[in-house]
Order: C-alpha cells, then sequence, then structure tokens
C-alpha cells in the first residue's frame, strides 16, 4: 500500500476484492490527519511569533512523523489478518470434529483480526492528543487544517472500531469479547470528544458572524 498511488488506493478499495476495506481506509484517513498535523506543526516551527512553543513543536514533528507511518503499517496488517479469517469461515462444519475445529481456528483468527484495528485506535488517539493541542498552540494562518486534521481523525476511529465490534459479536469468548468492547468503547468516546472539541474550537474561531 505504500507504494499505491492515492488514486490507485481508491480503485482499490472500490473493487469487490475483500481487502483492502474498512480498516485500510481509516488508516489512510488517519494518515491525512496526521499529515495536516505535521503541515500545521512545520508552519508554526522557528516561527519568533511562536518561540514559547517551540519545544512542544519539536516534540510533535517526529512524533506525527512516525504515527503518519505507523498508519501505513496497521493499514496494511489489517488487511493480511483478515486472510485467515476468511479462510477459517470457509472451513466446513459437516461432522462434530469439523465444526469444533472450525470453532477453534475461527475464534483464534478472530482475535487476531481484532489487533490491527485495536492498534490503530491506539495510534488515532495518539494523534488526536497532538492535533488538538496545535489547534490551541499552532500557527493560526494554519487553523483550518488543525482543524481538518482533527475531523479526519475523528472518522478515522469510528472507522476504525468497527472491525473490533464486528470480530467481538462473532466470539464464544464472551468475557474476552466484553473486555475488548469495553477497552474500544471507552478509546472510540475520549478520542472523538477530544478530537470533536478541537474541530469546533476551530470552527467557531473563525466561522462569520453577523455582528
Amino acid at each position: 500500500m505504500r507504494d499505491c498511488t492515492a488514486e490507485e488506493l481508491v480503485e482499490a478499495l472500490a473493487s469487490k476484492e475483500p481487502t483492502p476495506g474498512g480498516g485500510a481506509g481509516a488508516a489512510m484517513a488517519a494518515a491525512v490527519g496526521c499529515a495536516l498535523g505535521e503541515m500545521v506543526a512545520n508552519l508554526t516551527h522557528h516561527k519568533r511569533r511562536y518561540e514559547e512553543v517551540q519545544p512542544k513543536i519539536e516534540e510533535y514533528l517526529p512524533k506525527l512523523e512516525e504515527l503518519r507511518g505507523r498508519m501505513f503499517t496497521l493499514a496494511e496488517e489489517d488487511a493480511e489478518a483478515f486472510r485467515p479469517l476468511a479462510r477459517a469461515y470457509r472451513m466446513p462444519r459437516d461432522t462434530e470434529e469439523e465444526k469444533e475445529e472450525r470453532t477453534r481456528v475461527l475464534e483464534e483468527a478472530l482475535r487476531q483480526a481484532s489487533e490491527p484495528p485495536e492498534h490503530l485506535m491506539e495510534a488515532i488517539c495518539e494523534a488526536i492528543v497532538i492535533v488538538d493541542d496545535l489547534t490551541k498552540i499552532g500557527s493560526k494562518m494554519a487553523l483550518t487544517d488543525a482543524g481538518a486534521g482533527a475531523a479526519l481523525l475523528s472518522a478515522s476511529l469510528k472507522a476504525a472500531c468497527l472491525n473490533v465490534f464486528i470480530n467481538a459479536k462473532a466470539m464464544k469468548d464472551r468475557d474476552y469479547a466484553e473486555i475488548l468492547v469495553s477497552r474500544t468503547q471507552a478509546m472510540l468516546e475520549d478520542g472523538c470528544a477530544k478530537a470533536d472539541e478541537a474541530y469546533l474550537r476551530v470552527e467557531r474561531g473563525i466561522r462569520w458572524q453577523r455582528s
């Protein structure tokens, strides 16, 4: 996926192939959100007007670059994790032995398929914290870019959680599934709340109002 052009990626998403799918789309949206955060940080870097925030900017720049790269990796891992899950669903279940083996393999595949989107959500939440701060301390000339980044990160977090939830729903181990869903729900709520607050901060700051 790192070697694809944007147009090639969109074409792949539009095809009837199961991968890349929503997980990859979420990761790519998150990568763009990180990139917009980097843009704001770069436009704030070494600016005398923002001298007081330079230590934070110098911390955020490499972190956002690392997170952006991680999104690509997780997009690929998400696609790879789907393959054994698809194979497990196609396993025969005519005999009791086949049913038991299918259940065992499927349960393991469901857990493995949940890991990339969960890790993606963790990375997105890290990016949201930074972009949220950039809406406060970043260059005013790039305020809308920070808001756009926050909006994309919020959307990507919502998209990423869906693969976790659908896999958890199919798990036989309900205790494990409940813990997974609870952890995912907490990230979803906390991350989206912060990202949406950052977006609204920008929107309210730039919206024209009749005096």
